[in-house]
């Protein structure tokens, strides 16, 4: 994944031509990503005490992003932003939660599918001819999806994030930086689920 990044770093350049810029108001962006080792908790009790308290990190995982906003002609540098991410996120063991009623409870590490919808709002600021910066705050929802029911979780997200765009005639190029928190969730009937701040970077093209 970290071989593939560097290969589009050189590669997307080639496919635009740097003429004039292309300010379209509506911006459509699809990235890939690689999501950095991160800390999740989950807990029998909303309280997060320790002893009831399961701690696990994430190895490296990829992702994608797919990013539409709208900067309207009354107000250039604001824009409402949704986004979707994908990514199945790779623990570096399974999370054996216990066992009650005859069954064993377990988080496989290679059967988590993090999806997540969010909704927010970008700021862009152009620096010099042909580079912005548009940090964005969003919050939003996801869902994991897995075969086993202990890991089935659902929850409110925050991200917080910048993209770097070099633009040129037809499209531009998105480098993003984001962090991204899972604040209240978790399994149905079975746990409580929350996530520090978990750091993802992206790079793709728009329109």
């Amino acid at each position: 994944m970290k071989k593939s990044l560097v290969l589009l770093f050189l590669i997307l350049p080639l496919f635009a031509a740097a003429e004039e810029l292309n300010r379209n108001p509506f911006d459509l962006s699809l990235s890939a990503a690689v999501v950095l080792p991160g800390f999740f908790q989950a807990s029998f009790e909303q309280g997060f005490p320790p002893e009831r308290t399961v701690t696990f990190i994430n190895t490296v995982s990829p992702g994608v992003k797919l990013v539409a906003e709208y900067y309207p002609k009354a107000i250039p540098w604001l824009a409402p932003s949704a986004a979707v991410h994908y990514a199945p996120l790779f623990l570096p063991y399974d999370i054996e939660l216990g066992e009650w009623d005859g069954t064993e409870h377990t988080i496989t590490k290679n059967d988590i599918h993090f999806t997540e919808v969010e909704a927010g709002i970008k700021y862009r600021s152009f620096l010099g001819d042909y580079w912005s910066i548009e940090p964005g705050l969003y919050f939003g929802y996801c869902h994991i999806f897995s075969s086993s029911p202990d890991a089935i979780n659902n929850g409110f997200i925050m991200d917080v994030n910048a993209e770097f765009q070099r633009h040129y005639r037809k499209v531009h190029l998105v480098y993003t930086l984001g962090f991204m928190a899972q604040l209240y969730g978790g399994v149905k009937d079975l746990a409580y689920i929350r996530s520090y701040p978990v750091v993802y970077l992206g790079v793709g093209m728009g329109i």
